[in-house]
């Protein structure tokens, strides 16, 4: 409100790459990952929305080389907006941008041993977490989008914070296509939208949550027990005995 001290937001962020960026360390130049996304989400409501999105892109849409040119004078109209020398792992960046009036407090904390056994079961996830692997089913890492990877990426946001049902009618509004209510694409929409707020509601139970970390205990513990009875190495098996001839002319026929 107009005269009052803004509202305290508690808010979360995490990155995501197009490559791991330790993968590729002494083998290619400069960093391996050419295209990130990092999403901030809010932790006041039981909704957790993504409240801000940004995009690093080091690919031209053109296919051009910009290496030598600054990126907010290029002549080039393209999508990408960093250049190939800098660095794309520099989250703290990125943070100063979508933080603008964040203040943060130091405050030691020590895992007990329940919240260790549920990092080791992996029972404990973030919602950040959640939407970057919803952002990596339309940014798969097998395939390069130069091109729309933005576009992808806010439509993979969009779906996260309002159902995949919800967004595609809000997408086709706003493209000037809207979905003719009462149509077979409406009905199959809103019951799309109505199986994901089903599960959703679903997954939130204590009866679920209760028996997804029961089976992962179970699996870890079968895991435990199998590798200790299997103590299989590298080079265990024996090696073909089979010699083929190297003198030239002999080729058997058939």
């Amino acid at each position: 409100m107009r005269g009052h001290q803004e509202s305290h937001i508690d808010v979360e962020g995490d990155g995501c790459y197009s490559n791991p960026l330790y993968s590729g360390i002494g083998k290619t130049p400069f960093q391996p990952a050419t295209q990130s996304c990092y999403v901030v989400v809010e932790n006041m409501t039981d909704k957790k929305l993504v409240i801000n999105l940004v995009t690093k892109n080091k690919l031209c849409s053109h296919g051009k080389d910009h290496s030598n040119e600054n990126i907010t004078n290029k002549n080039c109209k393209c999508t990408q907006n960093l250049q190939m020398v800098e660095s794309i792992g520099n989250e703290h960046e990125v943070q100063v941008r979508v933080y603008p009036n964040c203040t943060c407090t130091v405050r030691v904390l020590k895992l007990g041993p329940k919240e260790l056994e549920r990092t080791k079961l992996g029972t404990n996830t973030q919602k950040s977490e959640c939407v970057n692997r919803i952002i990596r089913r339309s940014l798969p890492r097998s395939n390069t989008f130069s091109k729309n990877f933005q576009g992808r990426a806010n439509s993979a946001v969009s779906s996260a914070n309002h159902g995949p049902g919800e967004s595609v009618m809000a997408l086709c509004l706003s493209v000037g296509a809207p979905v003719t209510a009462g149509s077979k694409v409406h009905t199959h929409l809103q019951q799309e939208q109505k199986n994901y707020e089903n599960h959703k509601q679903y997954k939130k139970l204590s009866k679920y949550m209760k028996n997804r970390k029961q089976k992962a205990k179970a699996k870890f513990e079968l895991y435990s027990k199998n590798q200790e009875v299997n103590k299989y190495e590298k080079g265990m098996l024996l090696k073909s005995q089979k010699k083929y001839s190297t003198k030239t002319g002999r080729h058997s026929k058939r």
